[in-house]
């Protein structure tokens, strides 16, 4: 946890594939200045461990791979870990992050959620930009479980959520199953969960998809930074300038968390449960960041997303796409921080 103020904690989900090591440092500034800021390694990246339903030792900690912003690798496996089913916090992930960084969740053995998974699950995910053809693993259910473990594995009762890419769908999952746990919400670069009978929204260009395809191609340490920063540039839109040894700075700091250069596979097959429809009853103070440049849930997924909430605020940051630089970063922890502040603090 980042140290901050003594208001309610910020909890951070990041998207499919992304350790903690990603989030932009001036958006975890802004936020420690008003909050308390937790982020976490999601099961199969940085130095979270997870059980695979064909691995023998399923249900065991298993040490994950390096994370990219939208989809993941896994492949290096470790010993069980004695305190595994427990939140611990592990060290910095790089020289140069703020020294209270820590990965929550970090060496743990998550459980599994497969009834909560295969609930409501659309029976076809082929089709959603998020995710990619086989049989998952497990699912979305599951990571906003694992979010409920960062926040009772540190004691918080109510916390403010913030959900980028994949990680809105598991802060929607919150809002629906945990509306007491969360004082807020925000949801960036996002879709609203499915509902039956609603019409598709408009998916990612064939570039993008044609990346995907190369997600697990064999590739040294060089090319995978090269084929990272090929992926952040696409995500990255073209409205506003892209600072390419920024985001190869990224890489190489989750790199150095993760322990190794592989890329992370398994949330290349996350099961989405279908339960737009419920998303009306949301009274929890939510607000939608739209993101006008991004790829993967262009425009009108906000607006979408906030008719399906019907209570939400939407505000759009000119030139966001689905991954941010810098300055977007911070301008979008200002928004965030006007958000969240406006709420009253848990007693």
């Amino acid at each position: 946890m980042v140290p901050g103020p003594a208001t309610d904690p910020v909890l951070l989900v990041a998207d499919a594939g992304a350790s903690l090591a990603l989030w932009p440092q001036p958006l975890i500034s802004v936020l420690a200045a008003h909050h308390p800021v937790l982020c976490y390694d999601h099961r199969d990246t940085g130095r979270s461990r997870t059980s695979a339903a064909a691995d023998p030792d399923a249900g065991h900690a298993r040490t994950s791979a390096a994370a990219d912003p939208d989809a993941g690798h896994a492949r290096t496996s470790a010993s069980p870990d004695p305190d595994a089913g427990h939140a611990r916090a592990a060290a910095d992930p790089e020289p140069g992050w703020p020294r209270t960084m820590a990965a929550v969740g970090a060496d743990r053995a998550w459980p599994t959620t497969e009834a909560a998974d295969n609930a409501g699950t659309t029976a076809a995910v082929d089709d959603d930009p998020d995710l990619d053809h086989g049989r998952p693993a497990y699912g979305v259910a599951t990571l906003a479980a694992d979010a409920l473990a960062v926040l009772d594995a540190y004691e918080v009762a109510r916390a403010h959520v913030l959900g980028w890419g994949m990680g809105g769908l598991v802060a929607q999952l919150l809002l629906l199953d945990h509306p007491a746990r969360l004082a807020s919400a925000t949801l960036v670069a996002t879709r609203p969960l499915r509902a039956p009978g609603t019409p598709a929204l408009p998916g990612p260009p064939t570039a993008l998809r044609r990346l995907w395809a190369e997600l697990d191609d064999p590739r040294d340490r060089e090319g995978e930074l090269a084929w990272r920063v090929a992926h952040d540039r696409l995500l990255h839109g073209a409205a506003l300038p892209f600072d390419a040894a920024a985001f190869r700075a990224r890489h190489e700091r989750a790199m150095a968390h993760a322990g190794t250069e592989e890329p992370v596979t398994a949330h290349t097959h996350l099961a989405v449960p279908s339960r737009g429809a419920e998303l009306a009853a949301v009274t929890v103070p939510t607000l939608v960041v739209e993101a006008p440049a991004d790829p993967v849930h262009p425009p009108p997924a906000a607006a979408a997303l906030a008719a399906a909430l019907g209570r939400a605020r939407v505000v759009g940051i000119p030139g966001l796409g689905h991954v941010a630089g810098d300055g977007t970063a911070q301008r979008l922890a200002e928004i965030v921080v006007d958000h969240t502040m406006s709420i009253p603090t848990s007693a």
